[in-house]
């Protein structure tokens, strides 16, 4: 499952807007009826009390809602189109169905999109830096690491939406986009010197990325992690082209 945590403006999801402060989770269950009733009722019970509405939807649902959401439509009430169209696009999600249903996350600072239906951050001038950490899922790590990472993108004017996704009952996989206006030397300075924070200070925690961007591969030598000769050895040993992923890992 994943969770967005942090005091997010405004993050759009299945559930529609979350106001700034709040956590919005969604998950997935597969399994046939025998395994996915049970589930569904057991997380609700575990979560009651400490989640405001939770809400559960399948595939057949879905395409239930979008078959009144035309009727609505047609009706003049348009309100339940939009509704369905973040439901259908989390589902898909879920489903492992590629989307470009986060990307205008990355426009949220700079960048100027041609047209919605082809978004290019790259392209388009977005500002983003990727964090992102390994946590490891033990009682009270997580709410460690999210003070941590709020306390130092705060330091930077950096807004901390931290995205938690479970890999197994072991760990977290985080995400923290840290965004900036591009055209803003400052700006990207100040983005910079952030995740060199989050990175350093980040290791001493024991939150070890599990991916970094190629502007910040010379972090891996003057780290206490050691990561830099043991990543080029396999690299050479598997790429000695230099073919995959040119300009990364390369130490």
């Amino acid at each position: 499952g994943e969770c967005m945590l942090g005091g997010a403006r405004n993050i759009s999801g299945s559930a529609g807007t979350v106001p700034p402060g709040a956590r919005f989770g969604v998950g997935s269950v597969d399994g046939g009826r025998g395994i996915y009733g049970p589930t569904c009722a057991l997380v609700k019970r575990v979560l009651k009390g400490h989640a405001r509405g939770i809400r559960v939807y399948t595939v057949g649902d879905v395409k239930r809602l979008r078959w009144l959401s035309a009727l609505a439509n047609a009706a003049g009430w348009p309100g339940l189109k939009g509704m369905v169209e973040r439901l259908d696009a989390a589902v898909q999600v879920v489903a492992g169905v590629p989307s470009t249903f986060a990307l205008p996350l990355a426009y949220a600072n700079s960048g100027r999109a041609r047209d919605a239906a082809d978004l290019d951050p790259a392209r388009d001038g977005c500002g983003l830096f990727w964090y992102s950490p390994i946590v490891p899922m033990r009682t009270g790590v997580v709410k460690q690491y999210v003070e941590f990472a709020e306390r130092t993108c705060g330091k930077h004017g950096i807004l901390a939406a931290i995205t938690l996704t479970s890999l197994s009952p072991r760990c977290f996989a985080s995400t923290i986009p840290l965004l900036f206006d591009k055209g803003n030397a400052g700006a990207e300075t100040a983005a910079r010197l952030c995740f060199e924070e989050l990175y350093e200070a980040g290791l001493a925690l024991g939150f070890i990325p599990y991916r970094m961007g190629a502007q910040f591969m010379p972090a891996l030598l003057h780290s206490g992690a050691l990561a830099g000769p043991v990543v080029s050895a396999i690299k050479s040993a598997l790429d000695p082209g230099g073919v995959l992923a040119p300009g990364r890992y390369q130490l």
